[in-house]
């Protein structure tokens, strides 16, 4: 049975690798619990939602104290990550108990959504603070900025706000609905959001491919950062190295990427805009 319970918890369409192999088991039993007390999935959505929210403060507050209290900037920097985790696995287990409860609405999707897009340009943001208040150097403050744009995903926002006015207003081409492929095409881009985590675990080679693209991309970000700052904070408490230096490489590697790729996305969601213009 508790198998059978579990299974309705799985989302059909699962495309995140680290969603499926990391945060699906962890979030079950959180699911399974609050539908014994009787908590809603969109209370569960906020919970994780003010989780996110939460670390951010939280990682500034952390590279502020690091010059005066190493202790306190550990513990926060600690709680940062955890606060990273708890997020995500919340933010897994609200559609788990969704589909438990068989209570899945699309205002507990559009509160899921709205939360991915406070979190989203802030936790970059938040860390870069955090570095340059530890660190020192305007460099870091440059980057905090560059993530903000870089990490938002405007391109997809408005691509997805086009496809919906103009669906609203019935100007979409009845070709952009004539297909399975063509629609995939039109409303869900030409990422690989459209692949199942099965498929991309089927060999080593796609499974790494995969979980660097959910890196970058978005799905595991707060969970890969949490592991950098709890290494980090180790290496620090060790006496190893006290300046956060994996989580500072990362951090300017990422942002990096994202910035410099945000030209060609943009380009993407044009062209794939172009599909409707028939």
């Amino acid at each position: 049975m508790k198998n059978e319970e579990y299974q309705k918890t799985v989302k059909s369409d699962e495309c995140a690798v680290i969603t499926e192999i990391f945060s699906r088991k962890a979030a079950w039993p959180l699911a399974a619990a609050a539908r014994r007390v009787n908590i809603s999935a969109n209370a569960v959505t906020v919970a994780a939602g003010l989780s996110w929210m939460i670390s951010m403060p939280c990682t500034v507050a952390a590279g502020y104290f690091y010059n005066s209290s190493a202790t306190v900037s550990a513990v926060l920097w600690t709680i940062s990550g955890f606060l990273w985790i708890a997020g995500y696995i919340l933010d897994v287990a609200d559609g788990s108990l969704a589909r438990l409860q068989g209570t899945a609405s699309n205002r507990g999707f559009f509160l899921d959504y709205v939360f991915h897009l406070l979190f989203k340009p802030g936790f970059f943001a938040s860390l870069a603070v955090a570095l340059h208040l530890q660190n020192g150097g305007l460099w870091w403050l440059m980057l905090a900025i560059a993530s903000i744009p870089a990490n938002w995903t405007s391109a997809e926002s408005a691509s997805e706000h086009v496809l919906c006015e103009q669906t609203g207003k019935g100007k979409l081409p009845e070709t952009v609905f004539s297909s399975p492929e063509l629609r995939i095409k039109v409303f869900l881009g030409l990422t690989d959001i459209k692949d199942s985590a099965s498929v991309k675990r089927s060999s080593v080679k796609l499974l790494l491919i995969s979980m660097a693209k959910e890196i970058i991309s978005y799905y595991g970000q707060s969970v890969f950062f949490a592991f950098t700052v709890f290494t980090d904070v180790i290496l620090a408490l060790s006496g190893v190295s006290g300046a956060m230096p994996l989580t500072s490489a990362c951090t300017f590697l990422i942002v990096a990427i994202l910035f410099v790729r945000l030209p060609f996305r943009i380009l993407r969601e044009y062209r794939r805009l172009s599909l409707t213009d028939m």
